[in-house]
């Protein structure tokens, strides 16, 4: 008995001391992000037209998850970003701030690479949307689900 006197203090002494993990530690969150292609040259890209192509992927490894956005649009597009996370919801805005990009007979890719931290174990829904000079709202343009249960 005496002994069950001593070990309930030193637990909860224990429990009381043990490093607790909030929210804010296990959110997802961009570390970085990488502009290429058309996003470095107003010239057409050095890809041929053929091999030009939209896409949305994403490739995992030990510490980020790397989602890749290519998309094909004109050369004189200045298409800006901006990223939403709303918790296994990722959201890209994509919109396009030069009111002369269809006066360009030019297309280019254009290439973002976000670095994700803590994916591992979730389940992610990342949405692109799309706003153009012509629109006045967002379209989703592309949708990919990055299923974690294998991390």
């Amino acid at each position: 008995m005496k002994k069950l006197i001593f070990l309930l203090p030193a637990l909860s002494l224990i429990l009381l001391s043990c490093e607790k993990k909030t929210d804010s530690d296990t959110l997802i969150s961009i570390k970085k992000a990488n502009y290429s292609g058309c996003f470095n040259s107003r010239n057409k890209s050095l890809e041929s037209v053929s091999e030009m192509s939209d896409s949305l992927y994403f490739v995992p490894d030990e510490d980020e998850l790397n989602l890749f956005i290519d998309i094909v649009y004109s050369c004189c597009g200045e298409l800006k970003d901006s990223v939403v996370i709303d918790r296994s919801v990722v959201s890209v805005y994509l919109k396009d701030k030069n009111p002369e990009s269809y006066a360009c007979n030019c297309i280019c890719l254009y290439k973002i690479n976000y670095s994700i931290t803590n994916y591992r174990g979730r389940n992610i829904d990342f949405k692109v949307y799309m706003k153009n000079i012509a629109g006045n709202k967002f379209s989703l343009w592309k949708e990919i689900w990055y299923v974690g249960l294998f991390d």
